[in-house]
């Protein structure tokens, strides 16, 4: 849940919005409370498509829900990313990095995928929630042996 709403107080920055995000993080049940961590986000946001300049090193969850992207490009550094949250956007397709080898939870319901490129490297992803979007067809990595949870309702499948 975020503490604070980008859209209250951008700042403009040559034509385009230059955005700082003070995530508070939710994590799920399982994991203990005392996990839970502040990341701060820059990025450059223009017409939905938002480009993430820098993230703190360890930050292991990132949360965008319901923030109108149409676009998102993650850099190469979230190494230690675990939970990733996109749900409630308007992203038509997805390409995630190769080398979020630590992602377990990755939640995409809502927007309008019909498209999705996950990391070839996924297999330490747990949750894969993909419902209510367009997808006509899925293929997941070869090595996401620990996939317990996929939710694909409300798909075209």
């Amino acid at each position: 849940m975020s503490s604070w709403n980008p859209q209250d107080k951008p700042q403009k920055n040559n034509a385009t919005k230059k955005w700082i995000l003070l995530l508070t993080l939710a994590l799920p049940g399982d994991i203990p409370r005392a996990q839970a961590q502040t990341s701060i986000i820059t990025g450059v946001k223009t017409n939905g498509v938002f480009f993430i300049q820098e993230v703190l090193p360890n930050t292991s969850t990132l949360d965008l829900r319901g923030r109108y992207l149409t676009e998102l490009f993650l850099p190469n550094s979230l190494t230690n990313l675990e939970l990733l949250y996109l749900d409630n956007n308007q992203l038509s397709s997805l390409t995630l990095p190769d080398n979020l080898t630590s992602l377990k939870w990755l939640s995409l319901s809502s927007n309008q995928l019909s498209s999705l490129i996950l990391p070839n490297n996924a297999a330490n992803l747990r949750s894969l929630d993909l419902s209510a979007n367009q997808l006509t067809s899925l293929t997941l990595p070869n090595n996401a042996a620990n996939l317990r949870s996929l939710d694909l309702s409300a798909n075209q499948l």
